[in-house]
């Protein structure tokens, strides 16, 4: 590294240190793990507040803070209206692994307090889930709050991942056969047999534009509706 090159890392970090210095003191949610009720305005707000102080890198495992799930780093979260009230859906994550060579080391007893936590939010009724260790977990328990009666939705057969418009409409005519009327609104869920493989709750992946949850069957009698 050039003389030239470390003079201008030394001034951008004074100037960093200062940015600092003049900026409030921080009041919200904690810059570090904690199993606090807060928003996702306070929890979005604090991990902007630990990456000005700290920088990008490593910030995750590094701050062991709350943060948006990888699939939802946008801002703008899920909305659905059933019966006549609305839920927002929002998922964070924490990794509480240890930033040590232990932990890589299948040979050595790591002593972390943990993995990957997950926990759903939702803003509209300040409510949020137990935390829990899958992903998938948190998204049903979310379902169990917004949308009570899902899990007794009937098993679907499960569609192909790339789908055309039009094959992406024949398969919601004949998923309409199946799905119960008072479940094809905007965010429903629906239930699909994966036959053993890929069971993570997929966002979005339902014909409706919500979760697609995974039961794992081997039910060759169910009716292929991509065909």
């Amino acid at each position: 590294m050039s003389i030239a090159t470390q003079i201008a890392f030394d001034i951008d970090a004074m100037i960093h240190e200062a940015d600092i210095a003049a900026s409030p003191s921080w009041s919200g949610a904690p810059l570090r793990f904690h199993l606090e009720y807060r928003t996702s305005a306070e929890l979005d707000a604090a991990f902007d507040r630990y990456v000005f102080e700290n920088g990008n890198f490593n910030c995750l495992a590094a701050s062991h803070m709350w943060h948006r799930n990888i699939q939802g780093w946008r801002r703008v979260d899920p909305t659905v209206s059933v019966n006549g009230r609305q839920h927002t859906l929002a998922i964070y994550n924490v990794d509480l692994r240890c930033d040590t060579p232990a932990h890589r080391d299948r040979d050595v007893r790591c002593s972390c307090v943990s993995g990957y936590l997950y926990r759903a939010h939702c803003d509209d009724c300040l409510w949020m889930s137990q935390v829990t260790d899958d992903e998938s977990d948190a998204a049903a328990e979310w379902h169990d709050h917004a949308m009570p009666g899902w899990r007794e939705l009937p098993i679907v057969p499960e569609g192909s991942h790339e789908m055309t418009n039009k094959e992406k409409a024949r398969r919601l005519e004949k998923l309409g056969d199946l799905q119960p009327a008072a479940w094809q609104f905007a965010g429903a869920p629906i239930i699909t047999d994966r036959r053993g493989h890929g069971t993570r709750a997929v966002e979005g992946r339902s014909p409706y534009g919500g979760y697609d949850f995974a039961i794992v069957t081997a039910r060759p009698d169910l009716e292929d509706v991509n065909a």
